[in-house]
């Protein structure tokens, strides 16, 4: 489950490289691993939250993901991976809006924008109709290109970047 949930974070990011994780702002606790990476120059805090025993890789892994990317106009974040996507912009706060009560139009918006509401669904309805239905249509569009003979080589170096980040945060959840 932390592969898809990275590629998410690069797709928003924009790419992988250049990352950074910094190991000295990396927090632990027995369940929870919480980092700062930096992709494409865009600050995101990953907050992980489960136990993966090394020395039994056939042991499942306990993943609950969440992610709060910070942009310059806001806020986007997943409250974990079968909940919702939220926007909250940058809050809009004026002095004359405070004391004449006149709003700018472009910069009065929604304070909380819900884009993406799975938390209402039962797990057997996510693993029996909406996975399925997201690996089939990932799956499909892969293999129109295989198809078509269409090798593109920047999505194949994309995936090696992916893979490389998966890795580097990985080694770092349950040090």
């Amino acid at each position: 489950m932390l592969l898809p949930f990275i590629d998410q974070v690069c797709r928003i990011a924009g790419g992988v490289h250049p990352y950074v994780i910094d190991d000295n702002k990396i927090i632990q606790t027995s369940r929870k691993t919480v980092m700062g990476v930096k992709i494409c120059g865009i600050e995101c805090i990953l907050s992980i939250n489960g136990t993966l025993k090394k020395a039994d890789i056939e042991d499942s892994a306990y993943l609950l993901n969440s992610m709060d990317v910070m942009f310059k106009s806001g806020n986007l974040m997943l409250t974990e991976v079968n909940g919702q996507v939220v926007f909250i912009p940058r809050p809009y706060i004026v002095e004359e809006y405070l004391k004449q009560g006149k709003a700018d139009a472009k910069q009065d918006k929604i304070a909380t924008e819900l884009l993406c509401d799975y938390s209402g669904k039962r797990f057997t309805e996510l693993y029996a109709k909406e996975w399925p239905e997201a690996v089939c249509n990932y799956l499909s569009e892969k293999e129109e290109k295989i198809r078509a003979k269409k090798c593109d080589i920047s999505e194949m170096q994309y995936y090696m970047g992916l893979c490389e980040l998966w890795k580097d945060i990985s080694d770092r959840i349950g040090r």
